[in-house]
């Protein structure tokens, strides 16, 4: 429903901005200015129910540099045993369009500190697509990035994983037989022997 519905927006926004073009153009005598006229006008028209996305894109493939990026606090973690929590996502202020990092991290098991930490960006659509309800991804780009290589990375260390004191007597491995599911990295769990 949301696909069809912006498709007869886009179509809307499309006749609107014709109507438009041939209006402006309407006013000129000169037939060549009239033309030229119409058509500056249309494509200026365009993009405006979108121009945030637009505006939003490189902004947010520079913040996707910047930000998405896998950290690596200890040396020498091969077949450390460590625990994965995952941050809720926080905001970040001053874009066009909502974006928010994610945040993974594997804690030492028995330090609690970190010692690797995956950061992942997604933005929502722009005005346009959240009017419509489709705000889940924006219209013009992708709107999800991590560092490319992450999963390589993870299986190079060779980290053993563990449940959090919560869930004793269970050990996840973290080898490289993994599955997803919903985006999510998912590890076989078994009982400690």
């Amino acid at each position: 429903m949301s696909a069809m519905a912006l498709a007869a927006v886009l179509l809307a926004w499309v006749l609107l901005c014709a109507w438009t073009a041939h209006k402006v153009g309407a006013l000129f005598t000169d037939s060549t200015l009239r033309i030229e006229l119409s058509a500056v006008v249309f494509v200026a028209f365009l993009p405006l129910p979108v121009i945030d996305e637009l505006i939003a894109k490189p902004q947010f493939d520079q913040l996707c540099a910047q930000r998405a990026v896998i950290a690596v606090d200890m040396a020498d973690l091969r077949g450390r045993p460590v625990y994965l929590t995952e941050i809720p996502p926080e905001p970040v202020p001053g874009l066009l369009v909502p974006v928010q990092v994610s945040k993974r991290v594997y804690a030492d098991d028995r330090t609690r500190q970190p010692v690797v930490t995956l950061s992942v960006l997604s933005a929502q659509g722009g005005k346009l697509a959240r009017a419509l309800g489709i705000g889940g991804t924006p219209i013009t780009f992708g709107g999800h990035c991590d560092p490319g290589d992450w999963r390589e990375v993870i299986d190079a260390m060779d980290l053993r994983g563990v449940q959090p004191a919560g869930r004793p007597g269970m050990q996840e491995s973290l080898g490289p037989s993994r599955s997803t599911h919903e985006g999510h990295l998912v590890r076989e769990v078994r009982p400690l022997q």
